[in-house]
């Protein structure tokens, strides 16, 4: 627990740092750039006084500089990563092709291409506007908009997909890196959105955890993604969809523990626990309440708007969300190979109509 709390601390300590380096930068421009450098001296002197003195130089001023010192370089054109790199462009190329590709897949509604397209490749041209606004009355918006729902699915298929590959140290290696490559080639495929970034951080370190046999709580999972996305962009907190994931994620992993222990343990295990429909429902059910407190604020501070039946929503739309991500990849994939069945296309089709039919349903309530 006090390991818990120190990782707490030191993150809020580099949020805080962050947050002012991206404020002198904003406030400042080109001059900000002083600020580190003087810090840098500083913090200099103080640690030949600490090393003469035999004090300890407290650690807290070494994080918040770093956060400081982070932002205002970035703030200052002085970042690393070229959009030009041949991994870039090669992701960019293939987010092309598996657009061309659902194109090409024999729909009988240009609306569940458009939507199929949206939901895997984050490109929402083609959507109607009747769709869009269907989608924000009956508040599932969060739905469209890649996140790590869209991630967390794709990485569960992954884990399907390479099960066969057995258990072995070999084997181990052989799908962490299938996996986490794939995460990362999709990430930089679909735009880097600040959310979908973040899912891949959750899933880089919780994979590399798994590898070295060891198993991080959700909260440290938490803050160590937080701050490796603010050192590789600080301004990355001026993202409204920053902000919103990891309100959302604060919720998951702050409230979401308390609800589900409200639902009494009947001691099942097993095949029983995973057919306790009730207790499944519940745990949905706790899992939007959690996400709904920790960003309604928020939202209604920017757009002014509540979506009164986000559990419904929840509730009915999720679960086909997860068949249509499902059906969608394993058509994309098997149409660009030429071999995908007409009865996996109408699937797929059927589970987009029934999630824009309940939907179109709960936005006319």
């Amino acid at each position: 627990m006090e390991r818990e709390r120190d990782i707490v601390g030191l993150t809020i300590l580099l949020s805080a740092g962050t947050l002012a380096g991206v404020f002198l930068s904003v406030r400042l421009g080109g001059t900000a750039i002083l600020v580190p450098c003087i810090l840098m001296i500083l913090f200099c002197a103080a640690a030949l006084f600490s090393i003469l003195t035999y004090k300890p130089l407290p650690i807290f001023s070494l994080i918040f500089m770093t956060g400081l010192s982070c932002a205002v370089i970035a703030g200052n054109g002085r970042g690393f990563v070229s959009s030009r790199d041949p991994i870039t462009a090669a992701a960019i190329g293939t987010a092309g092709k598996a657009k061309d590709v659902i194109d090409a897949i024999p729909y009988e509604s240009e609306a569940t291409g458009a939507l199929v397209k949206a939901l895997t490749t984050g490109d929402r041209s083609d959507l109607s506007s009747n769709t869009k606004e269907v989608f924000r009355k009956s508040g599932a918006s969060h739905i469209l908009a890649l996140s790590g729902l869209h991630l967390g699915i794709i990485y569960m298929i992954l884990i399907w997909a390479t099960a066969f590959m057995g258990k072995s140290m070999i084997a181990k290696w052989l799908k962490y890196i299938l996996i986490v490559g794939s995460m990362f080639f999709y990430t930089i495929a679909t735009g880097a959105a600040p959310s979908i970034v973040r899912a891949f951080l959750f899933i880089l370190i919780n994979e590399t955890g798994r590898i070295l046999g060891r198993k991080p709580s959700l909260l440290r999972v938490y803050c160590v993604a937080l701050c490796i996305q603010l050192l590789l962009d600080p301004f990355v907190l001026q993202s409204l969809g920053f902000q919103l994931s990891y309100l959302a994620m604060a919720g998951i992993v702050l409230l979401l523990p308390k609800l589900q222990a409200w639902w009494p343990d009947d001691g099942s295990i097993g095949l029983k626990r995973k057919l306790d429909m009730p207790r499944k429902i519940w745990d949905a059910a706790a899992l939007a309440i959690s996400c709904q407190l920790f960003t309604s604020p928020l939202v209604w501070l920017k757009f002014h708007t509540f979506p009164k039946y986000f559990l419904i929503t929840n509730l009915f739309a999720m679960p086909i969300t997860t068949g249509v991500m499902i059906t969608s990849v394993a058509t994309i994939a098997l149409s660009a190979l030429g071999i995908c069945p007409l009865l996996l296309v109408h699937l797929n089709e059927a589970l987009v109509s029934a999630l824009i039919f309940i939907l179109e349903i709960i936005s006319g309530m």
